[in-house]
């Protein structure tokens, strides 16, 4: 695998999370479909023909499904912590 398409998959993860917390924020996505828009956006980005990357088109889709879920469970984990964190501060007090 070169550096330039994990490049590109870790743009595609950050873009995927970017536009989802977008999405979430501007119309009501239910908890449960979150993954699945996530992924479908993380495979739009991928499909997009970026210059940069010489890769065959299942490369790409599977580069957008593993970024952009890679991305989201990403993003929960980090927010979880954060909530654990702040209760425990709480409880601390």
């Amino acid at each position: 695998m070169s550096p330039e398409f994990l490049l590109y998959m870790s743009f595609i993860g950050t873009a995927s999370t970017a536009l989802m917390e977008l999405l979430k924020r501007v119309a009501p996505v239910p908890i449960k479909y979150i993954p699945l828009f996530t992924l479908g956006i993380g495979v739009v980005l991928a499909l997009m023909p970026f210059p940069f990357v010489n890769a065959v088109l299942a490369e790409r889709v599977w580069a957008g499904v593993l970024a952009g879920l890679g991305g989201t469970g990403m993003f929960e984990n980090l927010k979880q912590s954060n909530r654990t964190k702040e209760a425990q501060r709480k409880n601390h007090l």
